[in-house]
């Protein structure tokens, strides 16, 4: 473990995300997340909500998961989601979810 020594391609990758992540912090725009950023979002958020202040086993991520700013978002807010997970919300049933879209 302490021996790991990271290939050239490695460090190519690394710094293409990081020169990535520094130019959209720069800019400060938000984009919308892939879909399986959202996937995995939604699929943390579903697991946090069963970690309630009312189950038998509370954590600060149960807390946080169902707060009303995270409760009936699909995502964060001030993200516009892709209009193909209006499809999604549609086809899940989530009628009580509102979704920030692009246009």
């Amino acid at each position: 473990m302490n021996d790991y020594k990271p290939s050239f391609g490695d460090i190519k990758r690394v710094t293409k995300k990081a020169l990535q992540f520094a130019e959209d912090a720069e800019s400060k725009k938000l984009h919308s997340p892939s879909v399986t950023v959202l996937f995995a979002y939604n699929i943390m958020r579903g697991m946090g909500q069963h970690y309630t202040e009312k189950s038998n086993y509370p954590t600060e991520d149960g807390h946080w998961w169902s707060s009303d700013e995270r409760k009936n978002f699909a995502y964060f807010p001030q993200v516009k989601l892709p209009f193909y997970y209006l499809i999604g919300k549609w086809l899940g049933g989530m009628e009580f979810m509102r979704v920030t879209y692009k246009k």
